[in-house]
């Protein structure tokens, strides 16, 4: 009974979330773009209210929808302010946990530590941080292959990437057959160290897989495909989608549906979800 009441705390969750990415592609003519930065991993670049929603913000998809869930004061935090002024506020504020951003089967929103990262400062644009605010939940960023440091990023086939401005009429397949946003996974015995690569940083950075997952499927190499997973003491797969829960992991569509998914869906169907364009007609009865 409280695993049920926790998961349907999580699909509401995704719902508020899914419907703040539809929300900012109506106001804003695009879904959230995965943040832009001149050097080094999107993640330590914290977004900028100053930069606009566009594809020269820093921040990736949750940074930029917080205007659409109830939380418009933190994203404008700093707005208009000196560089010394921002930096300062905004290393206050990514140790601040929203409670939408947790999945309740995994963690509370608290702050947790900083992980291999606890005497490395790697940040752009803010100060060294004493601790960061985790987030459960990643955006889809296609079928390909991950990546964090390319430069071009034509190839993605996702909702959500570096510099992307994708627009609902992007999304070829159709809203109710694409990914928009659902559950990552994260190794359990780093929950609250911070010390998983998919969960060693915060939820106000932009693209890396802390906030962005994939679905890549190979067919000749399954062993390399990107499947979802529940969540498994010791073991990390930064890249997949995956959760808690025992019975299989939600996800949000495009059209703002949310659906418990198995963790043993048909690998190639998951890729075809992760894919805005691929054409392919999927039976919602196979996942």
């Amino acid at each position: 009974a409280r695993e049920a009441a926790r998961r349907a705390q999580c699909m509401n969750n995704l719902k508020q979330l899914s419907l703040g990415m539809l929300n900012h592609e109506s106001q804003m003519g695009h879904f959230p773009t995965g943040g832009f930065f001149p050097s080094g991993t999107g993640g330590w670049w914290i977004g900028e209210p100053d930069r606009g929603f566009g594809n020269q913000q820093y921040a990736g998809w949750f940074y930029n929808i917080l205007p659409f869930i109830e939380q418009q004061a933190v994203h404008d935090l700093g707005a208009g302010k000196s560089d010394a002024e921002r930096r300062a506020l905004w290393t206050e504020q990514v140790a601040k946990p929203i409670a939408t951003a947790n999945c309740p089967s995994r963690r509370p929103p608290r702050t947790y530590g900083l992980g291999w990262y606890t005497n490395v400062n790697y940040w752009q644009n803010i100060n060294m941080p004493t601790g960061l605010a985790k987030i459960d939940y990643a955006v889809n960023s296609g079928s390909t292959t991950h990546r964090w440091w390319a430069g071009d990023y034509s190839d993605h086939t996702g909702i959500s990437y570096a510099t992307s401005l994708i627009t609902m009429a992007d999304i070829r397949d159709g809203a109710s057959n694409t990914y928009a946003v659902g559950e990552k996974y994260v190794n359990p015995n780093a929950y609250q160290s911070g010390e998983d690569p998919g969960d060693d940083n915060g939820m106000y950075g932009g693209h890396d897989w802390d906030i962005a997952r994939y679905t890549y499927y190979d067919a000749s190499n399954p062993a390399a495909s990107y499947i979802p997973r529940q969540d498994q003491p010791g073991v990390s797969y930064a890249t997949s989608f995956g959760s808690a829960h025992p019975s299989g992991f939600h996800m949000a569509f495009c059209d703002g549906s949310v659906r418990m998914i198995s963790y043993s869906i048909d690998p190639l169907i998951h890729s075809w979800l992760g894919n805005r364009k691929d054409g392919q007609a999927i039976d919602s009865s196979k996942f």
